[in-house]
């Protein structure tokens, strides 16, 4: 193939500098440099989104990864009204509530569950 220039694309790519890798770094003991930890990194914080039924769109919660059912709820309920949707809930009391895997399940998370 021909480049732009007339000089054909096989050339150029040979005079290419390509810089050395390390494919594994676990694997490669590196001296001076940073190793990468084997500790397993968890989420200080995990983004849920939130349907509520009857309304349009999902409600966006940051929570802790310990944090219970009952503590999603009662953050999506705040969250909800805060933002003023449409319709207005009767109440805010999380205890009214269930939380489902998805709208097409029937089965509801144990409030004490995180």
């Amino acid at each position: 193939a021909m480049s732009f220039h007339g000089r054909g694309g096989a050339a150029a790519a040979e005079s290419l500098r390509r810089p050395r890798t390390v494919p594994d770094l676990r694997s490669t003991p590196m001296n001076g440099g940073f190793l990468v930890s084997e500790k397993k990194l968890t989420p200080t914080q995990v983004l849920f989104n939130v349907a509520i039924q009857g309304t349009v769109g999902t409600v966006q919660v940051l929570m802790s990864p310990e944090s219970t059912v009952r503590d999603l709820i009662c953050a999506a309920l705040k969250q909800y009204v805060k933002e003023r949707w449409r319709p207005m809930i009767s109440s805010s009391d999380a205890d009214e509530f269930d939380l489902h895997y998805s709208q097409f399940s029937l089965e509801s998370l144990d409030s004490d569950e995180k």
